[in-house]
């Protein structure tokens, strides 16, 4: 006996039976309706659990270069938003898709070799700040003492300075001479200079005594007295290049030439260098201001939409009089007739005596036509251009056509000033010359931020829509122009909104017979009557983004104290018995280069 099935198991059994339900025809059913990434997803789902199945493979086959166009279409709209990662890896799936499609694998290749050109210009740009580090690094003076570790020095009596030079020479390996100005005063000083490096005792014992010392050679140096004379004579001058990545060297020579009076400064715009010859603490103030001022300038970004809207309706609507005899004023006019017949150019006339014939008179009775002209017009101008800009620069867009317009001018033919003359004086009418012009239509932007500090952006702005009104004269065009000039300070990202720059104007006119035209009804219905509506609507939005902001560090707010310049650079390297030998290579005499703030530390 055949136990009944439930209704559960049927609906089951009917569900999987269900044709929708095979992954085949879902991947088949994506396929029609356009979602091609979809299906191959469904196709190479089905290979995944039966790699044989013929079907999938065709499927696959058919559907990944569509899916592959659908990767492209995205990779564009990257592109146009910027973003390069996504384009990149959209481009690239499609390459992985359809390895036969040209177009992406062109793509990919211009996108691999342009991210190929920026790595290596980073690079450049990397290598050269490692350099410039490294010059700044090294020694300036090739003075090699024993050591830059703390010398064990202490005259707590008073003791001849001369005798004070003698051991510290004794302890540091360096000859230290005296200069017959300096020996012929030899003071008596009382010092402690324990734990001190070289330099500052050097530098201690000169601003004691009123000295100053040159270096000779890697271990010597002179002392002299400090006078006026032989500061000039006799003082170290070096001579240092500063090469300018974003300032004017022109400015930057100003600055220094301001603060330091003896500093002799040289430019190379070709270059956009300059040259400094001074002594070793204005080189490092020099070297200070020049980081300080050589920075580059912030960047902003400005995204401009602009919407002009412009409607024109005119009705020309009523009885409109045909003029006569070759008047032009009056709307309706009564007189002679013209008779073609007679010899007198056809004009009725009389023939002598006060009786005039009725056969050679007629009455010129008003010639009406009817008027029903109607025309209108609309014109609409969108642009949303982009344009990235430099602080304190001025960003121009110019977008528009040129029409040309005629201008009828009087003077001589084409035949010369003389033939033209003579024409014109035989037919006593002026002969013209018709010239053509050119005017600007569309949208002129000019715009100037300036970027604070606190990312906020003051915006200078100046933006000129000149449009072609509908229903005007093909070659005397009928313009219509808008002008913005302000200055809006925004926050970075904000949206400036400029409307309400509407115009509507509305002229209505009149025209019909004397007294009749004023009577109510009757005056409006045998008159002539024009109308004209005229609309006009801009709206701009703005919105600045900064996409570069100065690099300014802690270091640059500190205030900067000139006679503390020398203590940042150590102009002695290490080398002898307390410290590392000369590098290899170096010629002899020469110092070893080493690292800038380590160079007083103990060797450990």
């Amino acid at each position: 006996m055949r136990l009944p099935k439930s209704p559960v198991t049927l609906l089951a059994a009917a569900l999987l039976l269900a044709p929708g339900c095979s992954p085949l025809r879902k991947a088949d059913a994506a396929y029609d309706q356009g979602r091609y990434l979809d299906a191959l997803a469904e196709y190479q789902a089905v290979l995944k659990k039966d790699p044989k199945s013929v079907k999938a493979k065709i499927g696959v086959m058919r559907t990944a270069p569509l899916a592959a166009e659908l990767h492209l279409q995205q990779a564009r709209q990257h592109q146009k938003a910027g973003r390069e990662e996504l384009e990149k890896a959209e481009v690239g799936a499609a390459v992985m898709l359809d390895p036969s499609n040209q177009v992406a694998v062109d793509w990919l290749s211009r996108l691999e070799a342009e991210a190929e050109r920026r790595r290596a210009r980073a690079a450049s740009e990397e290598s050269v700040e490692a350099e410039r580090a490294r010059a700044d690094a090294r020694p300036v003076l090739p003075i090699n003492p024993r050591s830059l570790e703390g010398l064990d020095l202490n005259f707590t009596r008073r003791t001849s300075l001369r005798e004070i030079f003698q051991q510290l020479s004794r302890a540091s390996g360096v000859n230290i001479i005296l200069h017959a100005s300096a020996a012929a005063q030899d003071p008596m000083v009382s010092v402690d200079l324990r734990n001190l490096s070289f330099q500052r005792i050097l530098d201690t014992l000169m601003m004691q005594s009123d000295l100053f010392y040159k270096v000779i050679d890697p271990n010597t140096l002179m002392v002299f007295r400090k006078t006026p004379q032989n500061l000039l004579e006799f003082e170290n001058k070096l001579i240092k290049t500063f090469y300018l990545s974003n300032a004017e060297v022109e400015s930057v020579r100003q600055t220094i030439n301001s603060l330091l009076l003896q500093v002799r400064v040289f430019t190379d715009k070709r270059l956009n260098a300059l040259t400094i010859m001074a002594r070793q603490n204005d080189i490092n103030i020099a070297t200070r201001i020049v980081n300080q001022l050589d920075k580059p300038k912030a960047e902003v970004m400005i995204y401009l939409e602009l919407l002009e809207v412009t409607q024109k309706a005119t009705e020309n609507v009523g009885l409109l009089p045909v003029a006569s005899l070759g008047a032009t004023k009056g709307a309706y006019q009564l007189g002679a007739t013209i008779n073609p017949n007679l010899a007198n150019n056809g004009l009725n006339s009389q023939t002598g005596t006060l009786a005039i014939s009725r056969a050679n008179v007629q009455f010129l009775f008003p010639s009406l036509a009817l008027d029903l002209l109607k025309t209108s017009g609309d014109g609409k101008l969108l642009a949303s251009p982009n344009v990235r800009v430099i602080s304190g620069e001025t960003g121009e867009i110019n977008i528009g056509d040129k029409l040309t317009t005629t201008q009828s001018a009087l003077g001589p033919g084409l035949g010369g000033a003389a033939a033209g003359g003579a024409a014109a004086s035989a037919s006593g009418i002026p002969l013209t010359q018709t010239q053509y012009g050119y005017e600007d239509v569309g949208i002129k932007i000019k715009v100037k931020p300036r970027v604070h500090f606190n990312r906020d952006i003051t915006l200078e702005l100046e933006s000129e829509v000149k449009t072609r009104i509908p229903g005007g004269t093909a070659d005397r065009p009928d313009l219509s122009q808008r002008i913005i000039k302000t200055q809006a300070r925004l926050r970075d990202g904000e949206t400036a909104i400029f409307g309400g720059l509407l115009k509507e104007e509305e002229r209505k006119s009149l025209q019909g017979l004397w007294g009749i035209a004023d009577i109510p009804v009757l005056g409006t219905l045998l008159g002539h009557r024009d109308t004209t509506d005229e609309k006009k609507d801009v709206i701009l939005t703005i919105r600045a983004v900064v996409v570069r902001q100065p690099d300014l560090r802690e270091s640059d707010f500190a205030a900067f104290d000139p006679d503390q310049a020398g203590l940042e650079t150590k102009p002695f390297a290490t080398g002898g018995a307390g410290g590392p030998g000369p590098a290899s290579g170096a010629k002899p005499g020469q110092a070893q280069a080493s690292g800038g703030a380590d160079q007083e530390r103990p060797n450990k």
